[in-house]
């Protein structure tokens, strides 16, 4: 039997952070385009020490047809695992638009004092759509007071919770998005997925537990 010290327990996180940080060191470039978007990936010292980091995420609400999927704007990510976010408003920094997005989504509050520390950004992605080309930021936080949802908009959120940020790693399997979500969703059939075992799980009025935990 291994038994690990505190102190070797709690370093996966620390060195988790700094490979997260010496990434983030790294200078983005601002993209040009239509339209921009930025997502926050929220990072925070896991419960368990020996788990290192956890990654929080969103499972976003699917449309209930084809034509309310088109009406909201929504259909290339209806339904899918991702991070809170959304459009960048006239006249709003990206920081602004991300904490008003994490504010209305899930009701975390990126402003508060003392709550969240801006890390860096990731390397942004630009997205082509019928209407123009979109960009999308990444904006990474880590939550240094724990602090939990206090609502989510049905709407846009069907459920969220954290994962360990190891997961990530572990072996991927082809993404079966058309079995699950049925006809129209063969275009992301084939993509590397991996299963994320989400706790502290919140759902919206909308989704039960079971079916929540079986789409992330």
């Amino acid at each position: 039997r291994i038994c690990h010290s505190p102190r070797a327990m709690a370093s996966l996180a620390a060195r988790q952070m700094m490979q997260m940080q010496a990434a983030l060191a790294r200078p983005t470039k601002r993209l040009a385009g239509d339209h921009r978007a930025v997502v926050a990936c929220l990072l925070r010292q896991a419960e368990e020490t020996s788990a290192g980091l956890d990654v929080f995420f969103i499972l976003r609400a699917a449309a209930t047809s084809a034509a309310a999927s088109a009406r909201s704007g929504r259909s290339r990510w209806s339904g899918q695992v991702g991070f809170p976010g959304g459009h960048v408003e006239a006249g709003e920094e990206d920081h602004d638009a991300v904490a008003r997005e994490c504010r209305e989504e899930v009701g975390l509050f990126l402003d508060e004092p003392g709550a969240y520390r801006y890390l860096g950004s990731v390397a942004e992605r630009c997205v082509t759509r019928r209407r123009g080309t979109l960009v999308v930021a990444c904006r990474v936080y880590e939550q240094l007071r724990p602090r939990c949802p206090e609502h989510l908009q049905d709407k846009e959120v069907a459920a969220c919770g954290w994962a360990p940020l190891k997961v990530l790693l572990g072996d991927a399997q082809p993404l079966r998005w058309s079995a699950m979500h049925g006809p129209g969703g063969e275009i992301w059939d084939g993509f590397p997925s991996i299963c994320l075992p989400v706790t502290e799980l919140y759902v919206s009025e909308n989704m039960d537990e079971a079916t929540a935990r079986q789409r992330f």
